[in-house]
């Protein structure tokens, strides 16, 4: 019998029976299951508090792809990820079991943590309470983003093959089009294209984002050339000039100085430490990209070398291959890496609203 989870709807039939678990207590408080969007039910020994709906205030702890306010209205394509909720004037007793539902339209996600109750468990309310907070943001990422959670392995090989990568600053819908593009076999070139104008219409307050950031300081002269660069279209001077300080970046935020596989190994860790598993920032695939894509092993005596980081710094790729596609990926990686940086009070990766 499981005491502590959580499972969302394209689980199917069985999260939908799970959910039943909520009707007596719905019911109790009043209300109908047909018209709840969220809940949280505080069981203890004693007696069950129900906070239903508008009785249960909720704010998110979330980073942003734009510049706002705490408190905010947000779309679904402005937010880069979701790190908790957050209940205010809400305090579970010391003695206590959870369960909370959050819906996101009409996806629905449930997690509840029972150990408290067991006195052998060693594990208190308080932590609990915590732990229930960290998983109701995972899960709303998950109801709101479930179709880049759902990708398979042999998704992701596709993607990867193709040289792309879910990146942070791409909107659902542009992403969706390239994807099902990928994996029908299609021609991408109208994808790229929308990208493109994307990035040509966010770039200045991208570079405003990445220069806000300690950890691009030492490369931002490099980086706002590059941008100049891209909008006059020169993919050559994009290329070589951001594409050394990627590696740059990471070793210096993160301390890594030995071979470029310590480099991947305390960032990957970094980044699953601080990351739940429904990161938008998808550290494990991240570091497929870098390695398969990015960082890809290239023979030198091959012919028609393709552009890698290897080919680009040893001076082995042609100037053809330096197309719009390579500058324009090579810059929504850097975006990207913004998010990744360590966090400190000084400078947080992405804002919070």
């Amino acid at each position: 019998m499981e005491v502590c989870g959580f499972h969302a709807f394209d689980e199917g039939l069985m999260f939908y029976r799970m959910l039943e678990a909520f009707d007596p207590y719905v019911r109790a408080a009043g209300s109908a299951p047909g018209i709840v969007d969220r809940v949280l039910l505080v069981i203890s020994p004693t007696e069950t508090y129900v906070y239903l709906n508008e009785r249960l205030p909720v704010l998110g702890r979330m980073r942003v792809k734009r510049s706002c306010k705490a408190g905010q209205p947000l779309l679904r394509d402005d937010i880069a990820g979701i790190e908790e909720l957050d209940f205010p004037g809400i305090q579970p007793p010391d003695e206590c079991g959870l369960m909370l539902l959050v819906s996101a339209g009409w996806r629905k996600g449930m997690c509840f943590d029972f150990r408290a109750l067991d006195p052998t468990s060693g594990v208190s309310a308080a932590e609990s309470y915590a732990a229930a907070k960290k998983i109701g943001g995972m899960l709303l990422a998950h109801l709101w983003f479930t179709e880049k959670f759902l990708l398979l392995p042999e998704d992701w090989d596709l993607i990867l093959k193709n040289g792309w990568f879910p990146f942070i600053l791409l909107p659902h819908g542009l992403w969706e089009g390239l994807f099902q593009a990928i994996k029908a076999g299609r021609d991408t070139a109208r994808s790229e294209e929308e990208i493109h104008k994307l990035f040509l219409k966010c770039c200045s307050e991208r570079v405003l984002s990445w220069r806000a950031n300690r950890h691009f300081a030492g490369h931002m002269d490099f980086l706002e050339r590059a941008v100049t660069a891209y909008k006059a279209g020169d993919w050559l001077t994009v290329v070589s000039v951001a594409a050394p300080r990627v590696e740059g970046l990471l070793r210096q935020a993160f301390g890594a100085w030995g071979q470029q596989g310590d480099v991947f190994d305390v960032f990957a860790k970094d980044l699953a430490g601080r990351e739940h598993s429904r990161s938008l920032l998808f550290p494990d695939r991240l570091r497929q990209y870098f390695e398969q894509v990015f960082y890809r092993f290239t023979k030198f005596d091959q012919a028609d070398l393709p552009a890698t980081r290897h080919t680009l710094v040893h001076g082995l790729v042609e100037s053809s291959k330096l197309t719009r596609k390579e500058a324009l990926t090579l810059l929504l990686l850097v975006d990207h890496i913004l998010y990744c940086m360590p966090e400190s009070k000084q400078d947080p990766p992405g804002a919070e609203a």
